[in-house]
């Protein structure tokens, strides 16, 4: 009997999950999926707000959301008018991630917006709440 390398295993069981993964072909947006052919030009890791405080104290958003919208959205359409489709904002939770903001820039430019589920560990995991440390 011949023995498959583990590497040669390893690419193998890459393939056949792939190729049986329930979203293939698309990317998740704050607006839903869209088709990898739908994001064109991208900006691939943007903030729009970040907010330093910690994570014992950033929730809830400690700003007016209306006026961050008035604030940040000239900037998102001069991104927009310059030929960017597709914005990946990587504010993670806890350090100021905002994703009814994002919708509301997505849906006020339409551009798309992707961003992400992850937390921030720096600083002593000063980003990360307690229940999660």
């Amino acid at each position: 009997m011949k023995m498959i390398p583990i590497l040669s295993l390893s690419l193998l069981l890459q393939v056949f999950f792939a190729c049986h993964t329930p979203h293939k072909g698309s990317i998740m947006t704050v607006n839903g999926p869209i088709s990898p052919e739908e994001m064109g030009l991208t900006l691939h890791h943007e903030h729009v707000l970040v907010d330093f405080i910690g994570a014992d104290s950033v929730e809830p958003p400690r700003y007016n959301r209306q006026t961050a919208l008035e604030v940040i959205l000239p900037y998102i359409k001069q991104v927009r008018d310059n030929g960017v489709q597709t914005f990946v904002e990587c504010t993670p939770r806890y350090l100021g991630r905002d994703v009814p903001l994002l919708r509301q820039l997505a849906d006020s430019t339409g551009l798309h917006f992707i961003t992400n589920t992850g937390y921030y560990g720096a600083m002593d995991k000063k980003f990360i709440p307690a229940e999660v440390k």
